[in-house]
C-alpha cells in the first residue's frame, strides 16, 4: 500500500495546478458534465430504489450556478 499511497501523492504534485473540465465549463459558461456524472449516478441510483443525497446536491448545485451564471449574462 505504501507504493499506492506514494503513486497517490505522485499525481496530486502533477495536477495541483490543473483546472478540471467542470470548473473550466463553468468559468467560460458552458454546460458542465454534471449530468453525464453524477446525474447518472442519480438516475441509476433511483432504478434500484438506492439513496444517494450526495450526489442529488451536487447535481443542483451545478445545475443552480449554471443557470445563474447564464442569467447573469443576459
Amino acid at each position: 500500500t505504501n507504493e499506492l499511497i506514494s503513486k497517490v501523492m505522485q499525481v496530486i504534485d502533477a495536477t495541483a495546478n490543473n483546472y478540471s473540465s467542470m470548473h473550466q465549463d463553468i468559468a467560460f459558461n458552458r454546460q458542465s458534465e454534471i449530468e453525464f456524472i453524477n446525474g447518472y449516478v442519480v438516475k441509476m441510483a433511483g432504478k434500484f430504489n438506492l439513496s444517494v443525497p450526495l450526489n442529488q446536491q451536487l447535481v443542483e448545485k451545478i445545475k443552480k450556478i449554471e443557470c445563474h451564471k447564464k442569467t447573469t449574462l443576459i
